[in-house]
Protein backbone atom coordinates (compact mmCIF):
# COMPACT_ATOMS: atom_id res chain seq x y z
CA UNK A 1 0.00 0.00 0.00
CA UNK A 2 1.48 3.34 -1.01
CA UNK A 3 2.04 6.15 1.45
CA UNK A 4 -0.58 8.46 -0.08
CA UNK A 5 -3.71 6.44 0.79
CA UNK A 6 -2.30 5.71 4.26
CA UNK A 7 -1.62 9.40 4.76
CA UNK A 8 -5.10 10.33 3.51
CA UNK A 9 -6.72 7.70 5.76
CA UNK A 10 -4.84 9.08 8.78
CA UNK A 11 -6.00 12.62 7.97
CA UNK A 12 -9.62 11.58 7.44
CA UNK A 13 -9.70 9.52 10.65
CA UNK A 14 -8.19 12.44 12.58
CA UNK A 15 -10.81 14.82 11.18
CA UNK A 16 -13.71 12.47 11.82
CA UNK A 17 -12.71 11.55 15.36
CA UNK A 18 -12.00 15.22 16.07
CA UNK A 19 -15.52 16.01 14.94
CA UNK A 20 -16.87 14.13 17.96
CA UNK A 21 -15.55 17.00 20.09
CA UNK A 22 -18.30 19.09 18.48
CA UNK A 23 -20.93 16.52 17.43
CA UNK A 24 -21.10 14.92 20.86
CA UNK A 25 -21.80 18.11 22.85
CA UNK A 26 -24.34 19.02 20.16
CA UNK A 27 -26.16 15.69 20.60
CA UNK A 28 -26.13 16.13 24.39
CA UNK A 29 -27.57 19.65 24.16
CA UNK A 30 -30.30 18.60 21.73
CA UNK A 31 -31.32 15.55 23.79
CA UNK A 32 -31.47 17.55 27.01
CA UNK A 33 -33.36 20.48 25.46
CA UNK A 34 -35.84 18.46 23.40
CA UNK A 35 -36.33 15.45 25.68
CA UNK A 36 -36.90 11.91 24.42
CA UNK A 37 -40.14 12.81 22.58
CA UNK A 38 -38.76 15.89 20.80
CA UNK A 39 -35.40 14.26 20.09
CA UNK A 40 -37.24 11.30 18.59
CA UNK A 41 -39.26 13.58 16.28
CA UNK A 42 -36.08 15.41 15.26
CA UNK A 43 -34.27 12.12 14.62
CA UNK A 44 -37.16 10.69 12.61
CA UNK A 45 -37.26 13.74 10.34
CA UNK A 46 -33.49 13.58 9.92
CA UNK A 47 -33.81 9.89 9.01
CA UNK A 48 -36.23 10.55 6.15
CA UNK A 49 -34.10 13.32 4.62
CA UNK A 50 -30.99 11.24 3.65
CA UNK A 51 -33.19 8.54 2.12
CA UNK A 52 -35.06 11.06 -0.04
CA UNK A 53 -31.76 12.78 -0.90
CA UNK A 54 -30.39 9.47 -2.15
CA UNK A 55 -33.41 9.06 -4.44
CA UNK A 56 -32.89 12.60 -5.78
CA UNK A 57 -29.20 11.96 -6.48
CA UNK A 58 -30.10 8.70 -8.27
CA UNK A 59 -26.67 7.16 -7.66
CA UNK A 60 -24.89 9.98 -9.53
CA UNK A 61 -22.57 10.69 -6.59
CA UNK A 62 -21.08 7.18 -6.37
CA UNK A 63 -21.07 6.88 -10.16
CA UNK A 64 -18.97 10.05 -10.38
CA UNK A 65 -16.48 8.72 -7.81
CA UNK A 66 -15.94 5.57 -9.85
CA UNK A 67 -15.77 7.29 -13.25
CA UNK A 68 -13.46 10.08 -12.16
CA UNK A 69 -11.11 7.54 -10.55
CA UNK A 70 -10.95 5.49 -13.77
CA UNK A 71 -10.58 8.37 -16.23
CA UNK A 72 -8.70 11.59 -16.75
CA UNK A 73 -10.95 14.43 -15.54
CA UNK A 74 -9.15 16.89 -17.80
CA UNK A 75 -10.22 15.11 -20.98
CA UNK A 76 -13.19 12.85 -21.45
CA UNK A 77 -15.41 12.77 -18.44
CA UNK A 78 -15.89 16.29 -17.10
CA UNK A 79 -17.46 17.36 -20.39
CA UNK A 80 -20.47 15.18 -19.49
CA UNK A 81 -20.98 16.43 -15.93
CA UNK A 82 -23.74 18.84 -16.93
CA UNK A 83 -26.11 16.07 -17.98
CA UNK A 84 -25.85 14.42 -14.57
CA UNK A 85 -26.41 17.73 -12.81
CA UNK A 86 -29.60 18.11 -14.85
CA UNK A 87 -30.76 14.65 -13.78
CA UNK A 88 -30.22 15.43 -10.08
CA UNK A 89 -31.90 18.84 -10.35
CA UNK A 90 -34.97 17.40 -12.08
CA UNK A 91 -35.36 14.58 -9.57
CA UNK A 92 -34.95 16.97 -6.65
CA UNK A 93 -37.65 19.29 -8.01
CA UNK A 94 -40.01 16.36 -8.60
CA UNK A 95 -39.37 14.98 -5.11
CA UNK A 96 -40.20 18.32 -3.50
CA UNK A 97 -43.52 18.49 -5.35
CA UNK A 98 -44.41 14.92 -4.31
CA UNK A 99 -43.42 15.53 -0.70
CA UNK A 100 -45.49 18.72 -0.54
CA UNK A 101 -48.56 16.88 -1.84
CA UNK A 102 -48.07 13.95 0.57
CA UNK A 103 -47.63 16.21 3.59
CA UNK A 104 -50.70 18.30 2.71
CA UNK A 105 -52.79 15.21 2.01
CA UNK A 106 -51.87 13.21 5.14
CA UNK A 107 -50.78 16.05 7.47
CA UNK A 108 -47.64 14.19 8.56
CA UNK A 109 -45.56 17.10 9.87
CA UNK A 110 -46.22 20.76 10.80
CA UNK A 111 -45.76 23.13 7.85
CA UNK A 112 -42.80 25.06 9.30
CA UNK A 113 -40.85 21.90 10.16
CA UNK A 114 -41.69 20.42 6.76
CA UNK A 115 -40.45 23.47 4.80
CA UNK A 116 -37.22 23.54 6.82
CA UNK A 117 -36.69 19.82 6.19
CA UNK A 118 -37.16 20.40 2.43
CA UNK A 119 -34.50 23.11 2.47
CA UNK A 120 -32.16 20.74 4.31
CA UNK A 121 -32.86 18.17 1.60
CA UNK A 122 -31.85 20.57 -1.20
CA UNK A 123 -28.55 21.54 0.39
CA UNK A 124 -27.76 17.96 1.39
CA UNK A 125 -28.12 16.90 -2.26
CA UNK A 126 -25.79 19.72 -3.33
CA UNK A 127 -23.19 18.70 -0.76
CA UNK A 128 -23.29 15.04 -1.75
CA UNK A 129 -22.55 15.93 -5.36
CA UNK A 130 -19.72 18.22 -4.24
CA UNK A 131 -18.16 15.51 -2.07
CA UNK A 132 -18.44 12.96 -4.89
CA UNK A 133 -16.50 15.21 -7.26
CA UNK A 134 -13.71 15.74 -4.75
CA UNK A 135 -13.53 12.09 -3.66
CA UNK A 136 -13.37 11.03 -7.31
CA UNK A 137 -10.14 12.97 -7.77
CA UNK A 138 -8.77 11.59 -4.46
CA UNK A 139 -9.35 14.67 -2.31
CA UNK A 140 -11.44 13.29 0.58
CA UNK A 141 -10.06 15.54 3.31
CA UNK A 142 -11.89 18.78 2.31
CA UNK A 143 -15.17 16.85 2.25
CA UNK A 144 -14.59 15.57 5.77
CA UNK A 145 -13.57 18.99 7.06
CA UNK A 146 -16.81 20.44 5.68
CA UNK A 147 -19.06 17.68 7.06
CA UNK A 148 -17.35 16.97 10.36
CA UNK A 149 -15.69 20.24 11.37
CA UNK A 150 -17.33 23.24 9.68
CA UNK A 151 -20.96 22.14 10.05
CA UNK A 152 -20.78 20.78 13.64
CA UNK A 153 -18.87 23.83 14.94
CA UNK A 154 -21.32 26.25 13.31
CA UNK A 155 -24.38 24.30 14.48
CA UNK A 156 -23.04 23.89 18.03
CA UNK A 157 -22.30 27.62 18.29
CA UNK A 158 -25.78 28.50 17.01
CA UNK A 159 -27.48 26.00 19.35
CA UNK A 160 -25.69 27.50 22.35
CA UNK A 161 -26.89 30.95 21.32
CA UNK A 162 -30.39 29.63 20.67
CA UNK A 163 -30.65 28.02 24.11
CA UNK A 164 -29.71 31.32 25.75
CA UNK A 165 -31.92 33.59 23.63
CA UNK A 166 -35.19 31.75 22.90
CA UNK A 167 -37.29 28.69 23.68
CA UNK A 168 -35.63 25.75 21.98
CA UNK A 169 -37.91 23.52 19.89
CA UNK A 170 -37.62 20.92 17.12
CA UNK A 171 -38.10 23.72 14.56
CA UNK A 172 -35.21 25.66 16.13
CA UNK A 173 -32.97 22.58 15.91
CA UNK A 174 -33.85 22.05 12.23
CA UNK A 175 -33.23 25.69 11.30
CA UNK A 176 -29.85 25.76 13.04
CA UNK A 177 -28.88 22.47 11.37
CA UNK A 178 -29.81 24.04 8.02
CA UNK A 179 -27.56 27.04 8.65
CA UNK A 180 -24.60 24.79 9.52
CA UNK A 181 -25.26 22.69 6.41
CA UNK A 182 -25.30 25.80 4.20
CA UNK A 183 -21.94 26.89 5.59
CA UNK A 184 -20.42 23.49 4.81
CA UNK A 185 -21.76 23.70 1.23
CA UNK A 186 -20.20 27.15 0.88
CA UNK A 187 -16.88 25.80 2.16
CA UNK A 188 -16.87 22.98 -0.41
CA UNK A 189 -17.89 25.32 -3.23
CA UNK A 190 -14.45 26.93 -3.25
CA UNK A 191 -12.66 23.57 -3.72
CA UNK A 192 -15.10 22.35 -6.39
CA UNK A 193 -15.03 25.62 -8.34
CA UNK A 194 -11.23 25.61 -8.34
CA UNK A 195 -10.90 22.07 -9.75
CA UNK A 196 -13.97 21.64 -11.98
CA UNK A 197 -14.70 24.21 -14.65
CA UNK A 198 -17.43 23.38 -17.16
CA UNK A 199 -16.81 25.02 -20.50
CA UNK A 200 -19.66 26.61 -22.52
CA UNK A 201 -19.18 23.90 -25.15
CA UNK A 202 -20.19 21.30 -22.58
CA UNK A 203 -23.83 22.38 -22.83
CA UNK A 204 -24.03 21.10 -26.39
CA UNK A 205 -23.46 17.55 -25.14
CA UNK A 206 -25.48 17.96 -21.97
CA UNK A 207 -28.67 16.26 -23.15
CA UNK A 208 -29.60 13.37 -20.90
CA UNK A 209 -30.44 9.97 -22.36
CA UNK A 210 -31.82 6.75 -20.94
CA UNK A 211 -28.35 5.23 -21.17
CA UNK A 212 -26.99 7.85 -18.76
CA UNK A 213 -29.77 7.13 -16.27
CA UNK A 214 -29.28 3.36 -16.62
CA UNK A 215 -25.59 3.69 -15.71
CA UNK A 216 -26.45 5.24 -12.36
CA UNK A 217 -29.31 2.91 -11.38
CA UNK A 218 -27.17 0.16 -9.73
CA UNK A 219 -25.47 2.87 -7.67
CA UNK A 220 -28.89 4.27 -6.70
CA UNK A 221 -30.09 0.83 -5.63
CA UNK A 222 -27.00 0.22 -3.51
CA UNK A 223 -27.05 3.65 -1.86
CA UNK A 224 -30.80 3.57 -1.24
CA UNK A 225 -30.78 0.14 0.36
CA UNK A 226 -27.82 1.18 2.53
CA UNK A 227 -29.69 4.28 3.71
CA UNK A 228 -32.85 2.30 4.41
CA UNK A 229 -30.82 -0.24 6.39
CA UNK A 230 -29.27 2.63 8.39
CA UNK A 231 -32.46 4.52 9.22
CA UNK A 232 -35.30 1.99 9.06
CA UNK A 233 -34.94 1.00 12.71
CA UNK A 234 -35.64 4.48 14.10
CA UNK A 235 -38.43 5.06 11.56
CA UNK A 236 -40.15 1.80 12.52
CA UNK A 237 -39.59 2.45 16.23
CA UNK A 238 -41.24 5.86 15.86
CA UNK A 239 -44.24 4.37 14.07
CA UNK A 240 -44.64 1.32 16.35
CA UNK A 241 -43.49 2.58 19.76
CA UNK A 242 -43.67 6.37 19.50
CA UNK A 243 -41.15 9.19 19.21
CA UNK A 244 -39.94 8.72 22.78
CA UNK A 245 -38.51 5.26 22.06
CA UNK A 246 -37.09 6.52 18.77
CA UNK A 247 -35.31 9.26 20.73
CA UNK A 248 -33.71 6.72 23.08
CA UNK A 249 -32.63 4.59 20.14
CA UNK A 250 -31.14 7.66 18.46
CA UNK A 251 -28.81 8.02 21.46
CA UNK A 252 -27.86 4.34 21.08
CA UNK A 253 -27.16 4.69 17.35
CA UNK A 254 -25.32 7.99 17.78
CA UNK A 255 -22.86 6.55 20.30
CA UNK A 256 -22.38 3.25 18.46
CA UNK A 257 -21.58 5.22 15.29
CA UNK A 258 -18.18 5.98 16.83
CA UNK A 259 -17.21 2.47 15.68
CA UNK A 260 -18.55 3.01 12.16
CA UNK A 261 -16.24 6.01 11.80
CA UNK A 262 -13.37 3.52 11.46
CA UNK A 263 -14.99 1.87 8.45
CA UNK A 264 -16.33 4.91 6.64
CA UNK A 265 -13.11 6.87 7.11
CA UNK A 266 -11.10 4.16 5.37
CA UNK A 267 -13.73 3.58 2.68
CA UNK A 268 -13.93 7.25 1.75
CA UNK A 269 -10.23 7.23 0.92
CA UNK A 270 -9.68 3.86 -0.75
CA UNK A 271 -12.75 3.64 -3.01
CA UNK A 272 -10.96 5.42 -5.89
CA UNK A 273 -7.88 3.20 -5.37
CA UNK A 274 -9.99 0.03 -5.62
CA UNK A 275 -11.39 1.22 -8.96
CA UNK A 276 -7.91 2.21 -10.15
CA UNK A 277 -6.22 -1.08 -9.17
CA UNK A 278 -9.05 -3.11 -10.70
CA UNK A 279 -8.90 -1.11 -13.94
CA UNK A 280 -5.12 -1.70 -14.07
CA UNK A 281 -5.52 -5.43 -13.23
CA UNK A 282 -3.21 -4.98 -10.25
CA UNK A 283 -4.35 -7.93 -8.15
CA UNK A 284 -1.39 -7.80 -5.77
CA UNK A 285 -2.04 -4.15 -4.95
CA UNK A 286 -5.72 -4.93 -4.39
CA UNK A 287 -4.87 -7.77 -1.98
CA UNK A 288 -2.49 -5.54 -0.07
CA UNK A 289 -5.11 -2.79 0.13
CA UNK A 290 -7.75 -5.22 1.44
CA UNK A 291 -5.39 -6.60 4.09
CA UNK A 292 -4.47 -3.19 5.44
CA UNK A 293 -8.11 -2.15 5.42
CA UNK A 294 -9.56 -5.04 7.43
CA UNK A 295 -6.74 -4.97 9.99
CA UNK A 296 -7.00 -1.20 10.35
CA UNK A 297 -10.77 -1.07 10.73
CA UNK A 298 -10.77 -3.95 13.24
CA UNK A 299 -8.14 -2.32 15.45
CA UNK A 300 -9.87 1.05 15.27
CA UNK A 301 -13.26 -0.42 16.12
CA UNK A 302 -11.87 -2.29 19.15
CA UNK A 303 -10.25 0.95 20.33
CA UNK A 304 -13.53 2.84 19.88
CA UNK A 305 -15.37 0.23 21.98
CA UNK A 306 -13.54 1.35 25.13
CA UNK A 307 -14.98 4.90 25.34
CA UNK A 308 -18.40 3.53 24.34
CA UNK A 309 -18.30 1.16 27.34
CA UNK A 310 -17.53 4.13 29.60
CA UNK A 311 -20.35 6.20 28.07
CA UNK A 312 -22.85 3.38 28.60
CA UNK A 313 -22.20 3.50 32.36
CA UNK A 314 -23.20 7.17 32.57
CA UNK A 315 -25.56 7.57 29.60
CA UNK A 316 -28.42 8.76 31.84
CA UNK A 317 -26.24 11.41 33.48
CA UNK A 318 -24.88 12.60 30.14
CA UNK A 319 -28.01 12.74 27.98
CA UNK A 320 -30.71 12.98 30.64
CA UNK A 321 -32.60 10.54 32.83
CA UNK A 322 -35.09 9.77 30.02
CA UNK A 323 -32.26 8.06 28.13
CA UNK A 324 -30.99 5.78 30.93
CA UNK A 325 -32.46 2.72 29.21
CA UNK A 326 -30.03 3.19 26.29
CA UNK A 327 -27.08 1.65 28.18
CA UNK A 328 -27.80 -2.04 27.49
CA UNK A 329 -28.75 -1.71 23.79
CA UNK A 330 -25.72 0.53 23.23
CA UNK A 331 -23.20 -2.09 24.41
CA UNK A 332 -24.92 -4.88 22.45
CA UNK A 333 -24.98 -2.85 19.22
CA UNK A 334 -21.39 -1.64 19.60
CA UNK A 335 -20.10 -5.16 20.30
CA UNK A 336 -22.01 -6.49 17.30
CA UNK A 337 -20.42 -3.87 15.06
CA UNK A 338 -16.93 -4.81 16.28
CA UNK A 339 -17.49 -8.52 15.61
CA UNK A 340 -18.68 -7.88 12.04
CA UNK A 341 -15.57 -5.80 11.28
CA UNK A 342 -13.45 -8.95 10.95
CA UNK A 343 -15.44 -9.89 7.83
CA UNK A 344 -14.11 -6.92 5.85
CA UNK A 345 -16.06 -4.63 3.51
CA UNK A 346 -16.93 -6.86 0.58
CA UNK A 347 -19.78 -4.75 -0.77
CA UNK A 348 -17.36 -1.89 -1.29
CA UNK A 349 -15.00 -4.05 -3.39
CA UNK A 350 -17.81 -5.40 -5.56
CA UNK A 351 -19.23 -1.93 -5.96
CA UNK A 352 -15.97 -0.37 -7.15
CA UNK A 353 -14.87 -3.36 -9.27
CA UNK A 354 -17.71 -3.44 -11.78
CA UNK A 355 -20.00 -5.81 -9.86
CA UNK A 356 -22.42 -3.13 -8.69
CA UNK A 357 -25.48 -5.27 -9.49
CA UNK A 358 -24.22 -8.09 -7.28
CA UNK A 359 -23.41 -5.59 -4.55
CA UNK A 360 -26.93 -4.19 -4.80
CA UNK A 361 -28.49 -7.67 -4.56
CA UNK A 362 -26.52 -8.44 -1.39
CA UNK A 363 -27.39 -5.14 0.26
CA UNK A 364 -31.02 -5.44 -0.83
CA UNK A 365 -31.31 -8.90 0.72
CA UNK A 366 -29.70 -7.71 3.98
CA UNK A 367 -31.97 -4.65 4.07
CA UNK A 368 -35.06 -6.78 3.46
CA UNK A 369 -33.95 -9.04 6.31
CA UNK A 370 -33.47 -5.95 8.49
CA UNK A 371 -37.00 -4.69 7.76
CA UNK A 372 -38.57 -8.10 8.41
CA UNK A 373 -36.66 -8.58 11.68
CA UNK A 374 -37.54 -5.06 12.83
CA UNK A 375 -41.19 -5.71 12.05
CA UNK A 376 -41.13 -8.96 14.04
CA UNK A 377 -38.89 -7.97 16.96
CA UNK A 378 -39.76 -4.33 17.75
CA UNK A 379 -43.31 -5.04 19.01
CA UNK A 380 -41.93 -7.72 21.34
CA UNK A 381 -38.54 -6.35 22.42
CA UNK A 382 -38.70 -2.62 21.60
CA UNK A 383 -35.26 -1.02 21.28
CA UNK A 384 -33.51 -4.35 21.84
CA UNK A 385 -35.41 -5.76 18.87
CA UNK A 386 -34.10 -2.99 16.62
CA UNK A 387 -30.56 -3.68 17.85
CA UNK A 388 -30.82 -7.43 17.19
CA UNK A 389 -32.22 -6.79 13.71
CA UNK A 390 -29.39 -4.39 12.86
CA UNK A 391 -26.64 -6.78 13.99
CA UNK A 392 -28.15 -9.79 12.21
CA UNK A 393 -28.59 -7.97 8.90
CA UNK A 394 -25.09 -6.44 9.08
CA UNK A 395 -23.50 -9.84 9.71
CA UNK A 396 -25.51 -11.41 6.88
CA UNK A 397 -24.46 -8.67 4.46
CA UNK A 398 -20.76 -8.96 5.27
CA UNK A 399 -20.74 -12.77 5.12
CA UNK A 400 -22.44 -12.86 1.73
CA UNK A 401 -20.23 -10.08 0.35
CA UNK A 402 -17.01 -11.75 1.55
CA UNK A 403 -18.04 -15.01 -0.13
CA UNK A 404 -18.93 -13.32 -3.44
CA UNK A 405 -15.68 -11.29 -3.46
CA UNK A 406 -13.72 -14.52 -3.03
CA UNK A 407 -15.57 -16.07 -5.98
CA UNK A 408 -15.53 -13.10 -8.36
CA UNK A 409 -12.27 -11.32 -7.54
CA UNK A 410 -10.29 -14.26 -6.12
CA UNK A 411 -9.60 -12.02 -3.15
CA UNK A 412 -9.89 -12.74 0.59
CA UNK A 413 -10.94 -9.62 2.49
CA UNK A 414 -11.56 -11.00 6.00
CA UNK A 415 -9.19 -10.65 8.93
CA UNK A 416 -7.77 -14.19 9.13
CA UNK A 417 -5.81 -14.25 5.81
CA UNK A 418 -4.98 -10.55 6.15
CA UNK A 419 -2.98 -11.20 9.32
CA UNK A 420 -0.92 -13.91 7.62
CA UNK A 421 -0.48 -11.80 4.49
CA UNK A 422 0.88 -8.82 6.41
CA UNK A 423 2.98 -11.03 8.70
CA UNK A 424 4.52 -12.66 5.62
CA UNK A 425 5.33 -9.27 4.13
CA UNK A 426 6.96 -8.16 7.36
CA UNK A 427 9.07 -11.34 7.47
CA UNK A 428 9.99 -10.94 3.82
CA UNK A 429 11.29 -7.40 4.25
CA UNK A 430 12.85 -7.95 7.64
Amino acid sequence: MTKKPLYDIAKVIFVRFSSFLFIYPLAILLSRQLGAEGYGLYGTLMAYIPIIATICICGVDQFLVKQLAESNPATGFTSNLTRYFKLVSGLCFGALLCLAWINLEFNLFPIAEFITACLILIFLVIRRVQTALLRGIKLPVPTQVAENIVQPIATLFLVLIGILWFDFTVLSALILYLVGLCLSVLFLSFSVKKRFRLKPADNASASLGLKDVALTLPFLGLALTNDIATYIDRIMLASMQGYSQAGVYLVVARNASLILVAVTSIQLVINPYIAEFKANHSKQSLAKLASYQVVGQTLLSITALLPIALISLYVGDIFGSEFSSAAGPLMILATGYVVTMVLGSGVQYLFMSGYSLLAFQIVFFATLLNVILNFLLIPEFGIYGAVYATIASEACKKLLAAFVVTQKLQLRIDLYPAIFYLAGKRAQYG
